[in-house]
């Protein structure tokens, strides 16, 4: 997350998720920014939907005339979201995330102390989950989330929602490489054969934690 990214389309989307998934406060929800330096690309500029008002303000009209007003002067940042009450009694973790190892270490410890009493958290990394030619203490590594440190949440009992950027590449096979055959995550017993429980292949397994696997989303 970035500053400058506060109000564009994707803004409204998540937090527009959020509010909806939370009942507005009934469910406790936890906030990691990831939050990463302003820099002079064009990221964050996609706000042409707020001249659009029939069209998009209707999905939540508080949430929709707050980001147009941040937008149209010039106020956006993570400080604005946080004081505005669009999500109430949320657990904040603002700092900016660090590239180097040990400061990573260190910043995760203090957000998980963060968020502890949430139901719900959710991690907003700039591009979305690791990946192979950015791994951790590397210089960007500030702009992925580790499976382990979603995994830290989910082993304490928490629900987990994470930003994911798509690729530039075809959607549905950046979705499959991502998470095998469908988005939802289960905690499966991985066998010695590299399988889970249900059969499905385990794609680029190395980057999963211990006892995850994609499952087969059977709609219930």
């Amino acid at each position: 997350m970035k500053n400058q990214y506060v109000g564009d389309i994707n803004d409204y989307r998540k937090y527009g998720l959020l509010r909806a998934l939370t009942g507005n406060g009934k469910l406790r929800l936890g906030i990691c920014w990831m939050l990463t330096p302003d820099d002079q690309k064009a990221d964050g500029s996609r706000t042409t939907y707020l001249q659009r008002s029939p069209q998009y303000r209707r999905f939540d009209p508080e949430l929709f005339d707050r980001l147009a007003t941040w937008v149209g002067s010039g106020t956006r940042g993570i400080d604005f979201v946080e004081g505005s009450g669009l999500l109430p009694g949320a657990l904040f973790h603002s700092e900016l995330i660090p590239d180097d190892g040990l400061g990573r270490r260190t910043f995760f410890d203090a957000a998980f102390k963060t968020v502890a009493e949430a139901e719900l958290v959710f991690f907003d990394p700039d591009n979305g989950f690791e990946i192979d030619s950015c791994r951790p203490g590397q210089k960007g590594s500030n702009r992925y989330l580790c499976w382990n440190e979603a995994q830290s949440c989910f082993d304490r009992g928490q629900s987990v929602i994470v930003y994911q950027h798509f690729a530039r590449e075809n959607r549905e096979l950046h979705t499959q490489r991502l998470a095998g055959p469908s988005v939802v995550f289960e905690r499966c017993l991985l066998t010695s054969s590299g399988h889970s429980s249900s059969s499905a292949p385990v794609p680029g397994t190395r980057m999963y934690p211990s006892g995850w696997s994609p499952a087969l989303d059977s709609g219930s």
